[in-house]
């Protein structure tokens, strides 16, 4: 059975919407008070001054060079100056 247009417009509007709601759950924080939140440390970029995370934990560095990182285990990064290409990775990645 195909899909149709319409189904697809819809499929594409729904997630979206679903993006726009995950995005918006993003707390900044300062990068001490990240720390202080997590027993085990968590790998952080020498270059990171303040954090931003979203509901279940995840989070995206901000770094003093003006980008925003994302980074998981091995191979799992993304890294930009704009919030919103970096914030839809992690939401990408989240939803696989």
């Amino acid at each position: 059975m195909e899909v149709s247009e319409n189904t697809k417009k819809h499929e594409e509007m729904y997630r979206q919407l679903r993006l726009k709601t995950y995005i918006n759950t993003g707390v900044i924080t300062t990068l001490d008070s990240f720390m202080n939140q997590f027993k085990a440390p968590k790998k952080i970029h020498p270059k990171c001054t303040d954090v931003i995370v979203y509901l279940g934990g995840s989070y995206i560095q901000m770094l003093s060079d003006g980008s925003y990182l994302f980074s998981y285990g091995i191979g799992i990064k993304k890294k930009s100056r704009k919030l919103e290409v970096v914030e839809e990775y992690l939401y990408n990645y989240l939803n696989k």
